[in-house]
């Protein structure tokens, strides 16, 4: 299949970097502001108008990031940045979440810290800057959020073997990017059956140990830096290995921290007007924008050719014959034939709704033409010592 020239969403719009001074900052910042005065007055009582009010300026600014915003230093193969530091940070990310804020009836607490009186300014300051991060709601008082996984660890134990777990997952991330660019590149290396399956396996690998990697880092900056407690950064990925339905898969398994933003704002709203079915679709729908807005911010002036949506739509469907399926007979999906549906399902949806060029281009966002050096470090060291011997 040959590759896309112009997709949907194309767009023509002029681009702004951070390199050209206060016009770029004068971009990027204003969504965070917004972000943090919104995560300040989530915590305060009877300020749910004021929320409302700061949407409107959220979604403009956010726009004018996602339209205007440009991370590849003027590099079309680096466009692939984009999708890191745009729309995935903004506008899924931030404004999604501060929506939610908007409706949330209740005032947040940080349930985590004992005090024995009012709040400081510095102690708000602080829970807000602890929320703005906290994407799992791990020590805040609202629902949604994924349990911890119940170790206790100091911190120095904590960064250890975060740090390890970094270097595993980025050790994997660039042996899979590795067989990636091979089978792209030497399509008749395999016979198309069997490098279609390559291919399949290779994308939630690339995914698993890329979002791993960052997110290990993170937890390190987040413990150490932020001084936030190693229980608030549970693993990302529960148990895989264990998984033995879509349904435990999906719901305990994978990516648990943005777990609360999908079902909050696309499950919960659906749920409302179609029940377990609308929770359920809503919550694979919204998860499947998400990551073609990613997609898309990976090749602007392109637009949107490969989408993943049909393929988290699929998963849903899978999850709502599981469903039904322990209506009818009173069991759940589990065990040996549980793992089969579960890798079958999951297999066909991608092979039925993913060409080898979406696969490839998959592999691809948020990285551009040349990988991260934190992800790269095989390569790194070999660069370091041909540079050292040179």
């Amino acid at each position: 299949m040959s590759p896309c020239e112009r997709g949907w969403f194309a767009s023509s719009a002029g681009h702004v970097s951070l390199s050209d001074g206060w016009e770029g900052y004068a971009l990027y910042l204003p969504p965070f502001v917004l972000y943090f005065i919104a995560a300040v007055l989530v915590t305060l009582p009877n300020t749910r108008i004021y929320r409302f009010a700061l949407l409107p300026l959220m979604y403009y600014t956010a726009y004018r990031d996602i339209m205007y915003l440009d991370f590849s230093g003027g590099n079309p193969q680096n466009e692939g940045m984009n999708a890191v530091h745009v729309p995935q940070n903004l506008a899924t990310g931030m404004t999604l979440r501060m929506t939610g804020w908007a409706f949330e009836r209740r005032t947040l607490v940080r349930v985590g810290k004992k005090r024995t009186g009012p709040r400081s300014t510095a102690d708000i300051l602080w829970d807000a800057a602890d929320l703005f991060g906290n994407v799992s709601g791990i020590g805040w008082n609202y629902s949604g959020r994924p349990e911890h996984d119940g170790r206790k660890l100091t911190r120095i134990s904590f960064s250890a073997q975060r740090f390890g777990l970094y270097v595993a997952n980025a050790l994997i991330y660039e042996g899979a990017m590795f067989l990636q660019v091979f089978v792209h590149r030497h399509p008749d290396s395999l016979p198309y059956y069997q490098r279609r399956v390559v291919e399949a396996v290779l994308v939630p690998t690339v995914v698993y140990s890329l979002t791993a990697s960052n997110y290990m880092l993170s937890s390190i900056i987040g413990v150490v830096l932020i001084r936030q407690d190693p229980e608030q950064w549970p693993s990302p990925y529960r148990s895989l290995h264990k998984a033995r339905s879509l349904t435990t898969f999906w719901g305990r398994g994978w990516q648990q921290v943005m777990r609360d933003i999908c079902t909050r704002m696309g499950g919960v709203p659906l749920g409302y007007l179609f029940g377990r079915p609308g929770y359920v679709m809503g919550t694979f729908l919204l998860s499947g924008l998400w990551h073609d807005s990613s997609f898309w911010a990976s090749n602007r002036p392109r637009g949107l050719c490969y989408t993943t949506t049909p393929f988290f739509v699929l998963s849903g469907v899978g999850v709502m014959i599981e469903v039904y399926y322990q209506r009818v007979t009173g069991r759940k999906v589990d065990g040996a034939l549980g793992v089969v549906w579960l890798v079958g399902w999951s297999l066909a949806s991608l092979l039925l709704t993913m060409s080898s060029e979406c696969m490839w281009e998959m592999g691809r966002a948020g990285a551009g033409e040349v990988l991260p050096p934190h992800l790269t470090l095989v390569q790194s060291y070999l660069d370091w010592r041909s540079g050292k011997s040179a």
